[in-house]
């Protein structure tokens, strides 16, 4: 019988670097496409991703990235988003106002240092760290070396779930910790990344040595921010 906290039988790990359900041991897969095409204030359409070396704007700060909205509001509606492709699959949320402004390869980055510039950042960090094998997606820490060694030995899921909501556990200057609720197929997940704020290259990177990414199964997706 399955324990109480996991109603389903359902059990979570860590799959090629990205998040994968199993379920009746089968492989399921979390996090696949992005959600309703439907405009809406908190969505836009999906849209082709931009070529990796896409060049930042003119106003460059010092740590490189260009200058974004500096809204501290926590987004109790979703920010308009555009939806776009990783080059290692998934379809992750980006915003013109929050970030990512930078879409180097597999590496997406330059976040507003805002909690709408966290939300932006968890996951697309967390994807760029696992399945696009990009280190710098996390703060240097022992835990982000012992981590990423992991993930090189893992295989990607073929599928991605979509991401449907968020909830900003919380937010400063410095930190943030942010869940995703994301389904696929009829299951349904939770993710939570821990952020800090990289004074060094001026932009949100994972933090690791506070936890990495983990994965729940929803029970309440009542909680979350939808983005549709």
């Amino acid at each position: 019988m399955a324990e109480e906290k996991d109603p389903l039988g359902s059990s979570w790990k860590l799959a090629g670097g990205v998040l994968a359900l199993i379920v009746v041991a089968v492989v399921a897969v979390l996090f696949l496409t992005s959600p309703s095409q439907e405009k809406s204030d908190g969505a836009s359409s999906l849209s082709p991703a931009p070529q990796a070396g896409q060049t930042s704007p003119p106003d460059v700060l010092a740590g490189g990235c260009p200058s974004l909205s500096m809204d501290k509001a926590f987004p109790v509606k979703a920010p308009a988003t555009k939806w776009l492709r990783h080059p290692g699959g998934m379809i992750l949320p980006t915003s013109e106002e929050f970030g990512p402004a930078i879409h180097d390869g597999n590496f997406w980055h330059c976040y507003s240092q805002t909690p709408s510039g966290a939300l932006m950042a968890g996951i697309g960090l967390a994807f760029s760290f696992s399945a696009g094998h990009v280190k710098e997606s996390a703060a240097d820490s022992p835990a982000r070396e012992s981590y990423f060694a992991e993930q090189a030995n893992t295989t990607a899921p073929s599928e991605y779930a979509t991401i449907e909501g968020y909830r900003i556990i919380m937010a400063t200057d410095a930190a943030a910790v942010v869940e995703y609720y994301g389904t696929q197929r009829g299951i349904e997940g939770t993710i939570r990344v821990n952020l800090l704020w990289d004074t060094s290259v001026g932009d949100w990177r994972l933090d690791l040595e506070a936890g990495i990414p983990s994965t729940t199964k929803t029970l309440d997706p009542t909680v979350f921010t939808r983005w549709r």
